[in-house]
């Protein structure tokens, strides 16, 4: 809790600040190789962005949250979407420029691949900076990504504010080592971040290794898929399994795994329990299409981790 002039007390709140999406989804018999052709199946708009998704998986698990980013017109509904989550969108503008983008294919399997256009988000200026830390209060966890413009500045900014700042570090790029990493409580990365972030290791527990030696007081967790995660805070190391079900599309879930692990760290879950939450969170994304329409509520999250289990039909 944090407390604010009067003595009020307030509660704190996620606010992310990032990247809006308008995701466009083609289903296909496998992810095209280099200098392929292949028949797509059906093709459907959603709305995303990893800040986008984070925010919406985050308020579904529980957590009272705010965003702010940058989108054109075409991507105004990707804001009504969060906002019919409960999600406080008045943080955010949109122009007349082109909306930022995702274009994904996604394979019989689940699997998929993505091609990132950032557009309005690459617009994010300082007037957007300075919206978004109105939404800041000390003690508030702001949770970053690196899909919008400006981090430097916003991570700065986020300091300055007293606020608990988590990264997930996607896409990664070395670049990333000349902000202030060790004045983060989180660094959130899948096994891919980890290695580009590690110098070139390809072992995800190496990786974690070498992260947490290089940041002693953060919170260091690796996302490993259908694996579940990994993570490590100082001596003390954390395995969490995945939980089982049948995946129809796997995009999203590692949004929605960092959107819960943000709300159950929120609401007072240990890592152990976090962890847990936030992998039952992932696995249930892969069960529905789209991103943020196949984020799990709190219940749902809850029921899956008590059975353990979930398997599902192919629609």
């Amino acid at each position: 809790m944090t407390t604010r002039d009067r003595g009020t007390s307030i509660a704190p709140r996620i606010v992310v600040i990032g990247s809006v999406m308008v995701d466009r989804v083609v289903s296909v018999p496998t992810v095209v190789a280099a200098g392929a052709t292949i028949l797509g199946g059906s093709i459907e708009v959603h709305p995303g962005g990893k800040g986008a998704n984070q925010a919406a998986a985050a308020a579904l698990a529980g957590a009272p949250v705010r965003f702010a980013g940058r989108t054109g017109r075409d991507g105004a509904f990707v804001l009504e979407a969060l906002r019919a989550l409960g999600v406080g969108v008045d943080a955010c503008r949109i122009d007349d420029g082109a909306s930022g983008s995702a274009f994904v294919q996604v394979a019989a399997d689940g699997e998929n691949a993505i091609v990132v256009v950032p557009a309005a988000n690459a617009r994010f200026d300082r007037d957007d900076l300075a919206r978004a830390m109105r939404e800041v209060r000390r003690g508030d966890l702001v949770l970053l990504q690196h899909e919008t413009a400006m981090l430097a500045e916003v991570v700065e900014a986020g300091l300055e504010h007293g606020a608990r700042l988590w990264l997930n570090a996607a896409p990664a790029d070395p670049w990333l080592w000349s902000l202030p990493l060790g004045r983060l409580e989180a660094l959130v990365v899948n096994e891919t971040e980890a290695a580009v972030l590690s110098g070139g290791l390809l072992d995800p527990h190496a990786a974690m290794e070498h992260l947490a030696a290089r940041l002693p007081e953060v919170l260091v967790v690796v996302t490993l898929g259908r694996d579940g995660a990994i993570a490590a805070q100082g001596s003390l190391r954390w395995r969490q399994p995945s939980f089982e079900v049948e995946a129809i599309d796997t995009v999203g879930c590692g949004d929605a795994f960092v959107g819960g692990l943000a709300a159950a760290t929120l609401r007072g879950a240990d890592v152990a329990e976090a962890l847990r939450e936030a992998c039952a969170a992932g696995a249930l994304a892969a069960t529905g299409r789209g991103a943020i329409p196949s984020m799990p509520s709190r219940s749902r999250i809850a029921s899956l981790m008590e059975v353990g289990t979930l398997i599902r039909s192919r629609r």
